[in-house]
């Protein structure tokens, strides 16, 4: 994992906070000291609204990306003629969640559903019909217990969430990829910075049922999330290892988003590593991509 790769492109991006610091406008995320406290006292005022969305994970659009790394190979049967992927593609994500059972086990427990959909869409390679590449499905289910009444010091728990997680692409052999976790995840705040740490267990399949027997060498065994709010800009990073340091493969994505206009936001993201798409989990990729966001961590 060439980690140096990431920080030549935020080097390449320092000018784009001038641009958030030039529009002058501030998000809910200003308002007070505990950004993860605040999601979570949103999600369940609105919880029973119903024309409220609730977000998940980051929504977003990066119409200009650029990705260096992935394999011609799996889709020779479906490009046309000597048509070849582009490293210039879009790549957008769409998540949502939903209480399904608010206080099911007493004040600060829910049990909730999730669903995240990650697309790479070949838009600008008319040479293969511009084909979505790859398209990422992840269904979750969790149940949370909301930490409250604990003294306040210098780290401040806020979430245990237990969830199962599905992800899969939606393909056949021989582009079938697919796998089931169940996860710990830990959610607590260093002053303004939230952190997710979430460690998981891959639920065995039989071999012959098995599209990846090895994403574990390659996706690792957990992943950690920090975020830090400040200004409407929120500045992230996503990291994910195998913890094998004979063969040491992981992933590490920076993000950076800024106020635009309303409820848009500019939005930066660098990537390398494995994992980043489930066809090229086990090839390291490396891109950068500038959009457009709806939702971030927080």
């Amino acid at each position: 994992m060439t980690v140096s790769r990431i920080g030549i492109a935020v080097l390449a991006f320092a000018a784009v906070p001038c641009l958030a610091a030039q529009n002058g406008s501030t998000g809910p995320d200003d308002t007070g000291p505990d950004p993860v406290k605040e999601r979570i006292l949103w999600q369940r005022a609105t919880e029973n609204e119903p024309y409220v969305f609730q977000a998940y994970k980051p929504n977003y659009i990066l119409p200009i990306s650029y990705v260096k790394g992935i394999k011609d190979s799996p889709y020779q049967q479906t490009l046309n003629g000597d048509a070849k992927l582009q490293h210039a593609e879009v790549k957008f994500q769409f998540s949502f969640r939903a209480n399904l059972w608010p206080r099911i086990a007493g004040e600060n427990t829910d049990l909730s559903f999730g669903y995240t959909q990650r697309s790479f869409f070949q838009a600008y390679n008319a040479d293969a019909s511009r084909p979505f590449r790859e398209t990422d499905y992840s269904p979750e289910l969790w149940f949370d217990y909301y930490f409250q009444g604990e003294p306040a010091g210098l780290i401040e728990s806020r979430i245990l969430r237990l969830g199962y997680q599905h992800q899969s692409n939606g393909q056949q052999d021989p582009l079938s990829r697919s796998w089931d976790r169940l996860y710990l995840d830990y959610v607590f705040e260093i002053g303004r910075v939230a952190v997710s740490l979430r460690p998981w267990y891959r639920i065995p399949e039989r071999s012959e049922k098995d599209d990846n027997p090895d994403i574990e060498q390659y996706m690792g065994y957990g992943d950690l999330v920090i975020a830090y709010p400040t200004h409407g800009q929120t500045f992230s990073l996503l990291l994910r290892n195998n913890l094998d340091w004979d063969q040491n493969r992981g992933a590490a994505e920076l993000g950076y988003s800024f106020p635009l206009d309303g409820q848009l936001k500019g939005y930066v993201q660098a990537f390398t590593g494995y994992g980043e798409s489930l066809i090229d989990y086990n090839h390291p990729v490396s891109r950068v991509g500038i959009g457009i966001m709806l939702n971030d961590w927080l």
